[in-house]
């Protein structure tokens, strides 16, 4: 824990990423969110700056409810056009150097190569002391460790909830409570897409290629849905849980990892005959000296299991601890609203100064 006094104080607040959820967590900021975070910290929330792909809105003096509902209305990549306060090219280092933010909302997309733009926005926001709040998996999935200890480094505090089940608070349970018992196991679909398509084959009847049609028609999976059903979205999930349990380095390209795409409609049609069902997995087998074994792949389960029931764009993981509890949570795992809502709850967190516990609150 860090201490940080904002009782009756204005925090800046920077916004890099500008779609569906960046659009979604200045519409809960309006709706309930500048309330809530003064009801429970004592202070104003001021939005300074926000960020797309073109450009940014910079206001130092921080945007008004009104204004922030004017820039809602703007078109995607559109908001350096917003009057006045439009700044056609800025980017979010730019926005850092003039306004100075107290805390960074990192919201841009995933990018499992090198982890940019998201990664040197962390990096330029945690090594000025500037704390962090991000729903990107990527950088935190290439360089974990480092950016752990450049946070800690600097007095920062780095929250990255929402980078797993989005809404579903799985890392603020392990995180904060579960890890003391020791964790054993991490067994869970943590990938609505792949979800939803092999749902649909089962449930319909479809192929993975009618049912992968249907869930991007209904806006469920992208149309390049390699980073989902190739299995780097739950497998960056995946290890973002294991190094915030176990403070290890692993990185995306350490899992194991199979295509969905590899399941015919035949293979799902004969285990339905037999009680049973596909699920996209992803498994972590924890013991004292590390990691057994770290994976996401097409798993056979029995109709029984709790994961089987788990349908469509639903996530859920099962934990098993070391003295013997059983811990099974489902919820929504993706979406701009509950993405939202989980940075909302990480921007109070770092303004109580509250640290993920299991990560230890020591330089390293």
């Amino acid at each position: 824990m860090i201490t940080i006094d904002v009782k009756g104080k204005v925090v800046k607040v920077a916004v890099s990423g500008f779609g569906t959820v960046g659009r979604a967590f200045i519409r809960l900021l309006i709706d309930v969110g500048f309330n809530t975070v003064k009801r429970c910290t004592g202070a104003e929330i001021s939005i300074v700056g926000i960020v797309d792909s073109r450009g940014a809105v910079i206001k130092e003096s921080g945007f008004t409810y009104s204004e922030l509902s004017e820039i809602l209305k703007l078109s995607r990549s559109a908001v350096s056009t917003y009057p006045t306060y439009g700044k056609p090219g800025a980017t979010t280092l730019d926005v850092i150097d003039v306004t100075q933010p107290d805390v960074v909302i990192e919201i841009t997309p995933a990018n499992y190569v090198t982890g940019e733009p998201g990664l040197r926005h962390i990096e330029a926001a945690l090594s000025r002391g500037i704390h962090v709040v991000t729903s990107n998996k990527a950088p935190l999935a290439l360089r974990f460790r480092y950016l752990i200890n450049l946070a800690k480094k600097h007095g920062a505090l780095l929250r990255y909830s929402a980078t797993v089940m989005a809404g579903t608070p799985v890392l603020d349970l392990l995180g904060h409570t579960l890890w003391v018992q020791g964790i054993k196991l991490i067994k869970g679909i943590l990938n609505g897409t792949t979800n939803y398509i092999l749902t649909s084959m089962f449930v319909e009847r479809r192929s993975f290629e009618e049912a992968l049609k249907v869930a991007q028609e209904r806006g469920f999976a992208e149309a390049d849905p390699s980073l989902d059903v190739d299995g780097w979205d739950p497998a960056a999930k995946l290890v973002i849980l294991v190094n915030t349990l176990l403070g290890t380095d692993y990185r995306v390209h350490d899992v194991e990892r199979i295509s969905l795409r590899e399941v015919s409609k035949l293979d799902v049609e004969e285990l339905k005959s037999k009680g049973k069902v596909v699920k996209y997995l992803a498994s972590a087998a924890l013991e004292k000296s590390g990691v057994k074994e770290l994976c996401v792949k097409p798993t056979v389960v029995s109709c029984d299991d709790p994961l089987a029931s788990v349908d469509w764009e639903y996530n859920a993981v099962l934990i098993e601890t070391g003295i013997g509890n059983r811990v099974f949570l489902k919820g929504i795992g993706a979406g701009g609203l509950p993405t939202a809502s989980t940075i909302l709850s990480d921007l109070v967190q770092v303004l109580l100064g509250n640290w993920y516990p299991c990560l230890g609150g020591d330089d390293e």
